[in-house]
């Protein structure tokens, strides 16, 4: 019990304090401007291809990989800065959750995307001969 009682208080503490490690605070760094070029580059890209079925489901893509992106500098630096509430670690659990079952559904669609595209050009091949 007393293990639990310990973990959440944790999870739950208002300034935890600056217990990241340079290393780790590099590299959540670079995730959230990995994401932040990602979003522009994915836009030049949509804003550049002639295929409107990809531009069409990768429509969502740029804006969640921005605001991910963001979310992700934002809660670094309040860490650092240890403002009350918000560099909770509670809240970097909510964001790495929403992160993982946002890029699972997009993964998702995009194979599924992909499946469609590869039928299409099969039944079109087929048709031709």
């Amino acid at each position: 019990m007393e293990m639990i009682k310990f973990h959440l208080f944790r999870l739950f503490q208002k300034v935890p304090g600056s217990s990241l490690s340079n290393e780790i605070i590099i590299g959540l760094v670079a995730f959230g401007i990995i994401l932040l070029l990602a979003s522009f580059l994915l836009k030049i890209w949509r804003k550049n291809t002639k295929n409107k079925t990809c531009k069409k489901y990768i429509r969502e893509y740029p804006r969640g990989l921005f605001w991910f992106g963001l979310i992700s500098l934002v809660l670094v630096w309040f860490r650092l800065e240890s403002v009350p509430v918000f560099s909770m670690r509670l809240w970097w659990l909510v964001y790495w959750i929403s992160f993982a079952i946002w890029a699972y559904s997009k993964i998702k669609k995009t194979i599924k995307l992909k499946k469609r595209l590869t039928r299409s050009m099969s039944n079109n091949e087929s048709g031709k001969v």
